[in-house]
């Protein structure tokens, strides 16, 4: 934690237990559990997690949201090895103060496919919306698509729609 680099926070609303990640000096993402009693009283888990072992590179830009349909957080990244925007879904596991969290990463968008916008949850319909600026595309069009964490983890969504072809902020 001491790059300097962003961090985020999510709450799981129903028990007071939430996740946050960052990124390490050796530009790896972390995750880290604790939970927060009706005093205020913050306890931390003392492990933290490696998002995605199977990823080798820098991981940027980090975005994570949590699903209270399936009980799981998304995270998307950019890996600078390879200018991918990938994702992982994770789970929180374990009780106070020896929280868990495990992840299972993979691709999401593609080679090349930079910068991630925030995801945003429907939760009456179930289902992740995510956006992302890529910029193997002259002048770096903006793409959109939808998916939804199954129950055993895995990520599906749709294919992308492209949102505009000109250089914007996504």
């Amino acid at each position: 934690m001491t790059d300097g680099s962003s961090y985020h926070v999510l709450n799981f609303a129903s028990n007071n237990i939430f996740v946050y990640t960052y990124r390490d000096g050796s530009g790896d993402l972390q995750a880290r559990a604790g939970s927060v009693d009706s005093n205020g009283a913050v306890t931390l888990s003392s492990s933290t997690t490696h998002i995605a072992t199977d990823i080798s590179g820098a991981h940027n830009q980090s975005r994570l949201i949590y699903d209270p349909t399936s009980n799981k957080f998304l995270i998307v990244f950019t890996v600078d090895s390879d200018s991918a925007v990938r994702a992982a879904t994770g789970v929180v596991g374990g009780t106070a103060p020896n929280y868990t969290t495990t992840w299972t990463s993979g691709y999401i968008y593609g080679a090349s496919a930079s910068e991630p916008a925030q995801p945003c949850l429907d939760t009456l319909n179930n289902k992740i919306f995510s956006a992302y600026r890529n910029h193997a595309t002259s002048p770096g069009s903006g793409y959109a698509q939808c998916g939804t964490i199954t129950g055993d983890g895995t990520y599906t969504r749709g294919s992308n729609a492209l949102l505009t072809s000109s250089n914007n902020d996504v």
